[in-house]
C-alpha cells in the first residue's frame, strides 16, 4: 500500500512541475497567428494574443491610425525563440517583418523582438522591439534584447509570400533574465 502511495505521489509531483511551464509546442503556432492576423489585417482578432493589459493601448493607436486602411504588412518571417530554460515562462522570438503605412509607399524591413510570457497556459505577446505595432505593443521601451541585424531597409511596396529559402525555425533555451 505504501508503495502505491509512493508511485502515485511522485507521478503527481511531476505533474505539477511540468504543469506550470510554458507549453514550447504552442510558441509558434501562436506566433504564426499573431503575425498572419497581421498580415491578413485581422486588426480586431490580434489584441487577444497581447496580453490582457496590453489590449486597450493597441486598439486605441490602431484606430486612431486606421491601420486597417493605412497599414500593408507584405510579409513577415518566423526565424527564431529563445526560452527562458528554467520554467520556459518566457520567449523571446525574432522574426523580420515588412510592412508599409499609407500615405508613404516606402516598405520598412525590421527584424523584431517578440517578448511572449506564458499565462492562464497560453502564450501572449508581452513587447515587441520594433515593427509597425512596436509603440502600443510595449511600455517599457529599452528592455528588450536589441537584434543585431539592419534595422530597416525601404524598397517598393510589394506583396511576398514566397518562402523559398527560408531558414529552419529553431529553439534555443538560452538565460534570458
Amino acid at each position: 500500500m505504501s508503495t502505491n502511495l509512493i508511485v502515485w505521489s511522485f507521478f503527481a509531483v511531476a505533474a505539477c512541475a511540468t504543469a506550470n511551464k510554458g507549453d514550447i509546442d504552442a510558441l509558434k503556432p501562436t506566433l504564426d497567428v499573431f503575425h498572419g492576423q497581421m498580415r491578413w489585417k485581422n486588426f480586431g482578432q490580434m489584441p487577444q494574443q497581447l496580453l490582457p493589459e496590453r489590449r486597450a493601448a493597441f486598439i486605441k493607436a490602431s484606430q486612431q491610425r486606421e491601420d486597417d486602411k493605412n497599414l500593408v504588412v507584405t510579409d513577415y518571417q518566423l526565424e527564431e525563440c529563445k526560452v527562458t530554460p528554467n520554467d520556459q515562462k518566457v520567449a523571446v522570438c525574432i522574426s523580420k517583418i515588412s510592412w508599409y503605412r499609407l500615405p508613404s509607399a516606402t516598405e520598412k524591413t525590421a527584424t523584431v523582438a517578440t517578448t511572449l510570457k506564458w499565462q492562464g497556459g497560453m502564450w501572449f505577446v508581452d513587447r515587441q522591439s520594433d515593427g509597425p505595432f512596436a509603440e502600443e505593443a510595449s511600455t517599457d521601451k529599452g528592455t528588450l534584447p536589441r537584434p543585431r541585424v539592419s534595422r530597416s531597409s525601404a524598397s517598393s511596396p510589394r506583396p511576398s509570400s514566397s518562402r523559398a529559402g527560408q531558414r529552419p525555425f529553431t529553439f534555443t533555451f538560452t538565460k534570458l533574465l
